[in-house]
């Protein structure tokens, strides 16, 4: 009788065992673990600035708009942060622009702040790999076409960027943009919805920043 009971119960037990197992079993790690760890640091922080030539490429039509861009912000100081903002500029213009072709534009950087976000730190390079997020840009050709730009969706965009400490310089490449709106101005040939932009900039901070991690 007493296997008979055991041999009745076996399934519940069964049961009772892999609901253990997984209630009790780690949850896994969240995206961008690394980077929201707490284990970033910025030094001296405080007011930063950045002026460089920087270039806009519309990849589907190969043309190229040639400016100044200036940004101001902030570097929070300090150790124990997350990886989101540590180079944040709320103020940026693009001036002086050729292009595209004999034209010229005036490119109005719109939804700052634009903000650094780190992914990983190669210790040996003292170099930070990043996104930077919040990307709008609009575009007034001298011809009257206006050409709105950021993300594929309609999203604020991102770029690639990369922050190294030995030259001090936030380099931005390999943009997730795109054109998300044109004008009756705007002729096909020269810009439509959906043209891939790229935004490319060696942008010296000053002053000089330290990211590490950790």
């Amino acid at each position: 009788m007493t296997s008979s009971l055991f041999s009745a119960l076996r399934p519940a037990l069964a049961l009772a065992t892999a609901l253990a197992l997984v209630t009790t079993a780690p949850a896994p790690a969240p995206a961008h673990a690394d980077a929201d760890a707490g284990t970033w640091t910025v030094s001296p922080g405080g007011a930063v600035s950045a002026t460089a030539p920087a270039e806009l490429r519309n990849t589907a039509k190969g043309w190229t708009i040639r400016c100044t861009a200036a940004f101001s912000g902030t570097a929070p100081a300090g150790a124990g942060q997350s990886g989101y903002g540590l180079i944040s500029f709320d103020q940026g213009s693009l001036t002086a622009c050729t292009g595209p072709h004999a034209l010229t534009t005036a490119a109005t950087a719109a939804n700052l702040p634009w903000d650094f976000y780190a992914d990983s730190y190669a210790a040996a390079e003292g170099t930070t790999t990043a996104t930077f997020n919040n990307l709008n840009l609009t575009l007034d050709v001298s011809n009257g076409c206006r050409a709105d730009v950021g993300a594929p969706d309609g999203a604020p965009g991102t770029t690639g960027a990369t922050y190294a400490n030995g030259d001090r310089t936030l380099t931005l490449s390999g943009a997730h943009l795109s054109v998300t709106f044109t004008n009756y101005r705007c002729t096909a040939d020269l810009v439509a919805p959906g043209d891939a932009i790229e935004l490319a900039a060696s942008l010296p901070v000053t002053p000089a920043q330290t990211i590490t991690s950790p």
